[in-house]
């Protein structure tokens, strides 16, 4: 089980990955690229997506995309970012 230390530092880099993103004028972010960040911080994919999942509406808005790989989604499309400048319009 992943300790609540490793979920609030997955957290944390989340907002930060998703900044990021949004700075450099991009507007998706693949399943892949979370379950790896997840992987750094202790998190197993499952639970990675899981909590990006959760994490919908406080960190970033948007839309899931889907597939058929039985994690239910391959990325989310970002229509905005709350936590990056706490303005509409991807966080500008």
């Amino acid at each position: 089980m992943t300790s609540a230390s490793n979920r609030n530092e997955f957290g944390q880099a989340l907002r930060n990955l998703v900044a990021k993103i949004v700075r450099e004028g991009e507007t998706r972010v693949d399943r892949e690229r979370i379950e790896r960040l997840g992987e750094r911080h202790g998190v197993d994919p499952d639970e990675a997506r899981r909590i990006f999942v959760d994490l919908e509406g406080d960190v970033w808005r948007g839309k899931l995309v889907g597939t058929d790989d039985p994690a239910g989604w391959a990325a989310a499309e970002l229509d905005d970012v709350p936590s990056a400048g706490g303005q509409p319009g991807k966080g500008r």
